[in-house]
C-alpha cells in the first residue's frame, strides 16, 4: 500500500514539473520580412527575452551550449551572404558552462537576405538553448514561415 502511495506521489510531482516546463517560455521569437528593389528581402528573426534569461550566439563550441542557428528549407529563393546579428551580444565567462561565451540579453535580431525571382515561400526554423544562470531548458526549434511576393 505505501509502495502505491509514493508511486502516485512521485507521479503527481513528476507531471507537475512537466507542466511547469512546458509553460516557461523565457524567449518569444517573431519574424518579418522587408522587400528591396531588386528583388531581395531581409529576412528578420526577433528574440525578445525575459529578464535574467540569455541565448546563445551562432558559433559552436565543443564544451559549450546548443548555439542559435537558422535553418532554411529547400526552396525556390537564393541566400544572399551570411546571417547578420542587428543586435548587441557579450561574450563573457558561463557559469554553467565554464567557459566564455556569447549571450543576448533582453533582444537578440539576425537578419538574412535572400534573392527570389517570382513570389515564394521561406520557411524553415530557429534552434536555440536558453539559461538563467541556474539552469538551462532544453534546446527548441520555432518554425518560421515568410510568404514573399
Amino acid at each position: 500500500m505505501m509502495n502505491k502511495l509514493i508511486l502516485l506521489l512521485s507521479l503527481a510531482f513528476a507531471f507537475q514539473v512537466g507542466l511547469a516546463a512546458q509553460q516557461m517560455e523565457p524567449v518569444k521569437w517573431s519574424f518579418d520580412a522587408e522587400k528591396a528593389a531588386d528583388g531581395t528581402h531581409t529576412l528578420t528573426f526577433s528574440a525578445d527575452i525575459d529578464k535574467n534569461w540569455v541565448i546563445y550566439g551562432m558559433k559552436e563550441l565543443d564544451d559549450g551550449p546548443i548555439p542559435t542557428s537558422i535553418n532554411f528549407e529547400e526552396g525556390s529563393f537564393e541566400l544572399v551572404g551570411d546571417i547578420a546579428t542587428d543586435s548587441e551580444s557579450s561574450i563573457t565567462d558561463d557559469p554553467l558552462f565554464m567557459i566564455k561565451l556569447e549571450k543576448f540579453k533582453t533582444e537578440a535580431l539576425f537578419t538574412q537576405a535572400v534573392k527570389v525571382s517570382g513570389p515564394t515561400t521561406v520557411s524553415g526554423w530557429v534552434t536555440f538553448m536558453t539559461c538563467d544562470g541556474e539552469r538551462c531548458l532544453p534546446p527548441r526549434d520555432i518554425d518560421f514561415s515568410f510568404d514573399l511576393k
